[in-house]
């Protein structure tokens, strides 16, 4: 049975905050990571890594919400990146064609370069 989906922070890392998402994110879980994302903005933060190990399955709610936060992010000057996506999300976003637009990375230290 697939876990409901979670969002998890971490302590922040060179002022960079970190999100851990597991489960399965659905429209209700988008929306709940775009608030979450939105807020951390709010508070300042330019820059920010979402780890995708976790995560077991995206639906199209969850991809349009990773671009959105993508180009909410690029208009200040700032970046999201999505770390170490499991096999099946990496594959839906493959398929999707949208790789091209998301920061992609395998490890957190390759996200906190960019930064």
């Amino acid at each position: 049975m697939s876990k409901r989906f979670t969002i998890t922070q971490d302590k922040e890392n060179n002022s960079t905050p970190i999100l851990h998402l597991a489960g399965r994110l659905d429209a209700d879980g988008a929306h709940a990571l775009r608030t979450r994302v939105l807020e951390l903005k709010e508070r300042g933060s330019t820059r920010i890594i979402v780890h995708l190990a976790e995560l077991e399955f995206v639906a199209s709610s969850g991809l349009g919400t990773f671009l959105l936060l993508t180009e909410e992010f690029l208009d200040v000057g700032g970046s999201i990146s999505f770390v170490a996506p499991s096999p099946d999300v990496r594959q839906v976003i493959s398929l999707m064609n949208i790789d091209q637009f998301l920061n992609l990375v395998d490890t957190e230290e390759q996200a906190l370069e960019l930064c």
